[in-house]
C-alpha cells in the first residue's frame, strides 16, 4: 500500500476539520428547532418524544465539541510535522480552518 504524500494528509485531516464544524453547526440548528417546537407544543403533542430527540442532539453537539477538539489537535501535530509544506495552499487552507475551529471551540455556550 502506498502512503499518502505530506500535502495529502494535511488535506484529509482539513476535511475531517471542516466535516466536523459543519456537524455542530447542524446539530446546533437542530437543538435551537427542536427547542422552540417544544415551547410551542400543546398538552395532547408528543411532549417527551420532542423531549428525547431534543437530549439526543444535545448529546450529538457535545460529541461533535469533543471530535472538533480532536480533530484540531491531529491537524495542530500534523502541521508541526510538516513545516517543509508552509506557504503551501494546503498550509493556507489549514491554518484558516484552525483559526476557525478555535474560535467555535472558546465559544462559552455550546448549544
Amino acid at each position: 500500500m502506498v502512503a499518502a504524500s505530506p500535502s495529502r494528509k494535511l488535506e484529509i485531516q482539513c476535511g475531517v476539520l471542516k466535516r466536523t464544524l459543519k456537524d455542530i453547526s447542524a446539530y446546533q440548528k437542530e437543538f435551537t428547532e427542536m427547542k422552540e417546537q417544544i415551547q410551542r407544543a400543546t398538552p395532547d403533542q408528543p411532549y417527551q418524544q420532542w423531549q428525547k430527540v431534543l437530549e439526543e442532539t444535545e448529546r450529538m453537539v457535545s460529541d461533535s465539541y469533543r471530535r472538533l477538539s480532536e480533530a484540531v489537535d491531529s491537524l495542530q501535530k500534523l502541521q508541526t510535522q510538516m513545516e517543509n509544506l508552509r506557504g503551501t495552499k494546503e498550509w493556507e487552507q489549514a491554518d484558516a480552518l484552525l483559526q476557525e475551529a478555535q474560535q467555535v471551540l472558546s465559544q462559552t455556550s455550546k448549544v
